[in-house]
Formats: structure tokens, C-alpha cells, sequence
């Protein structure tokens, strides 16, 4: 226990004294490799563009603003300090984004779902947080910078509120047993089963279970 009254657990979570909050940290490894292979794209985008080629220059450019962009923005939440996420006996206090949602209160809260967007090694696993009034908390004062953000996601469909999986130095569902612990009336939803490509002898024969 440090002065603070703090443990850390497997490097990625400090446990508090009874009444604290519970704080997991970023997989700081895994963004620098994300920054690393998003820097190189970039640097081929950058090649590219200085091609004699038309077409061949034009997507250059499109690599290196969006890989750059996107080495920009890795090694921002690599080099923030801090937790990016804490769980307390009053909410949560979401910070896996670059702009924060800041603290919701686990009376906002009406159900927490597992998701999983995408297929196979690129999919992302979160979980939904499910609001009891989605136009109060829309209303709160916001930055620019997370305008932008919600803007972003009602566009492509994603939920307000999400704790990503890839944004937790650890297993998620380490996330999911400190809510339960710390709020055992909210209720965790599991994932629907996945329709099976392939099906093995015996196995059901439309879908399968999800990962996770």
C-alpha cells in the first residue's frame, strides 16, 4: 500500500482503501506499437506523394494526412498521464478518448452492454453504457473537441457512452467485475450468439457463442 493508500494490481489497475476509487491504465506497449506502424504508413504516404504520377501522389496525401493525423493522436493518449478510466461507489469516470466525458453517476446509468465491433483480429471489444436520459446528459457543457467526438459517432452509429477494450491494459472483463462489485443491482448484458461460418459435428448449427 503506498502512501497514498493505493495498490497496484498487475500493473494496470490500483485498488484503493475501502471508499476509493478503482483506476485502470492505458496499454501504454500496445499504443506505441499502434504509433509506430501508423508512423510508417505516414512515411510511405509521404513517399508516394512525391511521385511524378498523379494518381500515385493523390494517395500519398490521403496516407500521410491520415496516417499522420492518426500518429498525432497515438501519441497523445500514449504521453497522457493518468488513468483512463475509474470506478467508484458513486460512477465512473470515463477517460479513454482524448476528450473526456468527465464523471457519470451510476443513477444515469440503467444497464451496461458487451459489444463487439468488427470481425476476427481487428475487432474491438467495449461496453455500451446504456444512459437513463441520453438528452440530459448531451446537454452538459462539452469542449469542442468532444463535440466533434459525439458528432463522430452518431454518424457511424456507436453508442454516446463506450469503455473500449483496447484502451484497458488488461482483460476487460476486470472492468466488468469491478461495476459488478461496486454496483451489483446493474445489470452486465452478454453478446448475442455470432452466426457460425463453419460448423464442426454437433455444434449448433446457425450460430456460436461470442468470444467473450
Amino acid at each position: 500500500m503506498s502512501a497514498a493508500g493505493w495498490d497496484t494490481v498487475g500493473g494496470m489497475t490500483d485498488r484503493p482503501q475501502p471508499g476509493g476509487s478503482t483506476r485502470f491504465y492505458p496499454p501504454r506497449f500496445k499504443l506505441l506499437m499502434y504509433t509506430a506502424v501508423s508512423g510508417l504508413f505516414a512515411f510511405v504516404g509521404y513517399v508516394a506523394s512525391r511521385a511524378d504520377y498523379a494518381l500515385l501522389s493523390w494517395l500519398g496525401w490521403c496516407f500521410l494526412v491520415g496516417f499522420g493525423l492518426g500518429t498525432l493522436l497515438m501519441i497523445a493518449r500514449t504521453l497522457r498521464p493518468g488513468s483512463t478510466l475509474e470506478i467508484s461507489d458513486t460512477g465512473i469516470l470515463e477517460r479513454t478518448t482524448l476528450f473526456p466525458l468527465g464523471w457519470i453517476g451510476w443513477d444515469e446509468i440503467t444497464v451496461i452492454k458487451k459489444r463487439e465491433i468488427g470481425h476476427g483480429l481487428g475487432s474491438e471489444r467495449l461496453l455500451e453504457v446504456v444512459l437513463a436520459d441520453p438528452a440530459a446528459f448531451r446537454s452538459r457543457p462539452r469542449s469542442l473537441g468532444r463535440r466533434v467526438v459525439d458528432l463522430y459517432r452518431r454518424l457511424v452509429k456507436q453508442p454516446d457512452v463506450y469503455i473500449a477494450g483496447s484502451m484497458i491494459a488488461g482483460p476487460i472483463q476486470a472492468v466488468i467485475d469491478e461495476i459488478k462489485r461496486r454496483r451489483p443491482e446493474l445489470h452486465v448484458t452478454d453478446l448475442p450468439p455470432r452466426p457460425r461460418v463453419f460448423r464442426r459435428p454437433g455444434a449448433d448449427p446457425a450460430f456460436r457463442p461470442p468470444r467473450w
